[in-house]
């Protein structure tokens, strides 16, 4: 009896074995150098199967994407490293821009097209009548949190625009911008020029925007080491591209029929990135919407992406080592954390209403091995400035305190929305596409809040929340990491090899002195 062959077998039994043969437990991991998947440890991809004659050639082809989750992580590269960071320093610039530009256009618009904008964008309608009674800012390139909206609803306001003369010569610092011939074209041509935040331009498109936006002093300034006067080493900043941006990368690269055989995406932020990660998701949209089968996680490292944003923000200095400071232990600052997870969770929950198809996508608040500081950090900085926050609004809203500009910040206790309760909700409750793997808290009683300091003046209520909140900072304690290394990873130490290259010797009296460039 002749040896039985795979290709006699029926096709449902070659699938089966198709199957056993290109599953991997840990499925495919891109690789950024090469642009290719790998398994977990790095290894090339075993495909031999498929290269046994063409019938197998033909059924099996697309069959690995089908049958592995691929995994992204945030990319450093000390070559790509300054790319990333002008890209989010143009991203921004762009933002600022367009701010701009919509605080100088706001009075002109209708109730026509109000009603527009609030059938695309009903959440913004509220904010760009605050941004009404705002006088437009004088300073050009001021970069506003607060104004920074989506480019769709720009073009919402510039449908039927045709005063772009006028523009010309009430805002110069926007015609200088926008080419000549794209003028011609009304605002829509300004817009177009803009990023995404989950792109990742070419060099060249970065150097050409560069040009237009004189971003030279930013470029050299990220190119170059930088040093204290008491540090011993120089350094650099790292700049990531975030995981979601290289897989949509990645997906753009294949071809459509390729990426219709994909199920399963594991995207991981282990790190901070470039050009506002949390708002990245939403270029995911295009490809769930195009495969129904995709579905993909969105893992967020709750300490490395999310805290240490807030961090990266308020160092004075170079963390120093634990090895040169062993009894030295770094903190965690409650500063600025609730306004971060709001963004995040925020952001999560606005892939749903941009269109994120159901059961496509869920985001994940991964606390790794720091669940009960996780836990923690939720408690007593997160829920707790929302509850004070919503109290001390509700003294604003009856007239018990007199309300303050909002742009002072010593009369907020949490720079955030209140559409961060229902998140939190949503979070605990494991529902909507937002998920974590650690506790994160119960709510504080509001009311409590009010009854107990209704009478009080805003000093007081300051005094107050500071006591409420103490201690105010958190301690990382083994066995995780010490902080201070941890902050350590977001900065490139300069090579002693290039530092004894950038010297220069220079003979003064007879003396011989070594200086840096």
């Amino acid at each position: 009896m002749p040896p039985a062959s795979i290709v006699t077998l029926p096709y449902e039994l070659r699938y089966e074995i198709y199957k056993h043969y290109l599953t991997l437990d840990d499925g495919y991991v891109f690789q950024p150098g090469p642009g290719k998947l790998a398994t977990v440890d790095g290894r090339p991809i075993d495909l031999a199967l498929i290269y046994t004659c063409r019938l197998i050639a033909q059924e099996a082809k697309d069959l690995p994407l089908r049958f592995n989750t691929v995994s992204f992580s945030t990319v450093y590269h000390p070559e790509w490293s300054a790319w990333a960071g002008r890209f989010h320093y143009q991203l921004d610039l762009q933002a600022s821009m367009r701010s701009n530009l919509l605080l100088s256009m706001v009075r002109q618009v209708t109730p026509d097209m109000y009603s527009k904008i609030a059938l695309k964008f009903p959440r913004f309608v509220p904010m760009l009548k605050e941004a009404r009674g705002h006088p437009a800012p004088r300073a050009p390139f001021r970069y506003d949190y607060e104004f920074e909206f989506d480019v769709g609803v720009y073009r919402c306001l510039s449908e039927g625009q045709d005063q772009w003369p006028e523009w010309r010569e009430r805002f110069p610092w926007v015609a200088a911008w926008v080419e000549e011939e794209e003028a011609t074209h009304g605002i829509l041509g300004f817009l177009d020029k803009a990023y995404e935040p989950w792109d990742i331009p070419s060099k060249s498109e970065l150097t050409a925007m560069g040009s237009e936006l004189d971003d030279k002093h930013v470029w050299s300034r990220m190119n170059r080491w930088h040093k204290e006067d008491d540090e011993k080493q120089r350094y650099r900043e790292k700049f990531r591209f975030s995981a979601v941006a290289i897989a949509i990368r990645f997906l753009n690269s294949l071809p459509i029929h390729q990426r219709l055989q994909l199920r399963k995406m594991a995207v991981h932020e282990d790190h901070v990135s470039v050009a506002h990660p949390q708002r990245h998701a939403r270029g995911l949209i295009p490809f769930c919407r195009e495969n129904p089968r995709l579905r993909i996680e969105r893992r967020v490292d709750v300490p490395n992406a999310i805290i240490q944003q807030t961090e990266l923000g308020h160092l004075s200095s170079l963390p120093i080592p634990s090895r040169d400071e062993p009894n030295i232990r770094y903190q965690i600052s409650y500063s600025c954390i609730t306004e971060v997870v709001a963004d995040w969770l925020l952001e999560g929950l606005a892939t749903v209403d941009a269109g994120m198809p159901a059961n496509a996508f869920t985001l994940v608040l991964d606390s790794g091995p720091a669940t009960d500081l996780c836990s923690d950090i939720f408690q007593r900085t997160v829920h707790h400035g929302l509850a004070w926050q919503t109290a001390l609004e509700r003294c604003y809203a009856l007239g018990i305190l007199r309300a303050p500009s909002r742009h002072i910040p010593e009369y907020t206790f949490a720079n955030a929305p209140q559409d961060l309760w229902q998140a939190l909700e949503h979070l605990s409750n494991q529902t909507s596409v937002l998920r974590c793997n650690f506790n994160p808290g119960q709510p504080l009683d509001v009311e409590k809040i009010f009854n107990e300091c209704c009478t009080w003046d805003i000093h007081k209520w300051q005094i107050s929340w500071s006591f409420a909140h103490d201690p105010r900072d958190f301690d990382v304690l083994p066995p995780l990491p010490d902080w201070g290394d941890t902050l350590l990873e977001n900065f490139e130490m300069e090579p002693e090899k290039i530092q004894n290259k950038g010297r220069k010797r220079h003979r003064v009296g007879g003396r011989r002195l070594a200086r840096h460039k």
